[in-house]
């Protein structure tokens, strides 16, 4: 009886012993799990970091191989007003529309400077800025990134404009301070839509703006297309195409953000795609422009 009881203590030992194993096992697995998270995501924000570094050095290069090796064919930028149309004139003082031109500019110098603007945004965005920017990507709002995206956005466009035909100085303003809203009410979306609340009036703001600001572009597409003794050459048609199609895919990930909401480790991987496509979108116009006006 001795002996039985003896072994029913130890074989009680042994399963605490084991017991008490497998729950310092699974806590020491649940802290390096937690740990792993932790890592994962400064890893994600440190990589982010790293895109933006990587970024400002490859505008840097696109701005200084822009001017050297795009040719100098410039273009100019006029004033429409209204003057007297002396053959109409017979009468009376008839006016008709009147160009005055008040610039003209190297498309090289232009490429270079949205290509610089881009670098000191990326630049800030790494270094000076870093903690506000990656505060406000931790709160699933990243304002700095949009209003430095709408800049550079708009600037892109304006040029594509510019080499579109659209040489009005007002009207190309209109057109990036079209963009330059659009990418504030997408700010104002993703403010409205923390913690999922699917509020879709920022957004659908957004898109009409962002639709406007096509108009004078697709205008004198169509028009020269359809009108015209000569169409454009092939990198105007691919630069607006390409430019178009990474706007949309900008607003198809909000639109998703919007209409499924994210997590904060979500948007880590969101922000990485603005930033990805933002990229894109410079490089495709850096590409096809030094393809087309190659010295």
């Amino acid at each position: 009886m001795a002996k039985t009881a003896k072994k029913s203590s130890k074989a009680k030992v042994k399963s605490k012993t084991a017991s008490a194993k497998a729950t310092t096992k699974k806590s020491v697995s649940q802290k390096v799990e937690a740990k792993a998270s932790k890592i994962d995501r400064s890893v994600t924000l440190q990589k982010i970091y790293k895109f933006n570094l990587f970024s400002a050095v490859a505008y840097l290069a696109f701005a200084a191989l822009s001017v050297i090796l795009v040719s100098k064919e410039s273009v100019s930028m006029v004033l429409t007003h209204a003057t007297k149309d002396e053959l109409a004139s017979t009468s009376g003082s008839v006016l008709g529309p009147a160009y005055r031109t008040i610039a003209t500019v190297e498309i090289r110098y232009l490429l270079a400077v949205i290509f610089v603007i881009s670098a000191v945004f990326a630049l800030l965005l790494a270094t000076r800025l870093r903690k506000s920017y990656e505060d406000g990507v931790k709160s699933s709002i990243s304002g700095l990134r949009w209003v430095f995206t709408g800049i550079t956005l708009a600037l892109t466009l304006e040029l594509t404009s510019i080499i579109g035909g659209v040489e009005d100085v007002m009207t190309l303003k209109l057109i990036a301070g079209l963009i330059l809203v659009t990418t504030i009410l997408a700010w104002m979306a993703e403010r409205a839509n923390k913690g999922s609340k699917k509020q879709y009036a920022a957004f659908g703001l957004s898109l009409f703006t962002g639709t406007i600001a096509w108009l004078p572009l697709i205008g004198s597409l169509v028009g020269t297309t359809l009108y015209g003794i000569e169409s454009f050459g092939w990198h105007v048609y691919a630069l607006s195409g390409f430019l178009l199609v990474g706007l949309i895919s900008i607003a198809l990930s909000q639109y998703r953000h919007v209409r499924d909401g994210v997590s904060a480790k979500g948007y880590l991987q969101l922000e990485g795609k603005y930033l990805s496509t933002d990229f894109i979108i410079k490089l495709g116009l850096f590409a096809i422009i030094l393809t087309a006006l190659y010295k």
